[in-house]
């Protein structure tokens, strides 16, 4: 039987993060879906943006928003030795689908995440 997917509210997720919502609504995290006004989040997705984030001001890159900060944050999470083989583009490829970034969109903002981490990303 498939796990159902839980999604946390902004508070949830702020608190998992150990900030208030506001810092957390500053961050600018993408939404998966919104149950009236409440907007919902992949607790996974808010962390590798959030990493993105971080690795982003630290290395002075310019990301291309929330699906650049996601791919710069998997890929610099889950490299190794330099590399990411297609057993973890596909985690990466269904967390993106997840919170509505087009496949393609996230394929090449991996590739520019890996170029400028110099990550040697291996598909297929």
């Amino acid at each position: 039987m498939k796990s159902e997917l839980k999604l946390l509210n902004q508070r949830e997720v702020a608190s998992g993060f150990g900030v208030s919502t506001n810092a957390f609504r500053n961050w600018d995290m993408p939404s998966v879906s919104r149950n009236g006004r409440e907007r919902l989040y992949d607790a996974g997705v808010c962390m590798y943006v959030r990493i993105g984030q971080r690795v982003a001001e630290g290395r002075k890159l310019d990301t291309s928003g929330p699906i650049g900060q996601f791919a710069l944050g998997f890929a610099s999470a889950r490299q190794n030795n330099g590399t990411l083989d297609s057993a973890e583009v596909n985690p990466y490829l269904a967390l993106a689908d997840r919170v509505g970034f087009h496949r393609n969109s996230a394929l090449i903002a991996l590739g520019d995440a890996g170029a400028a981490l110099g990550v040697i990303i291996r598909v297929g």
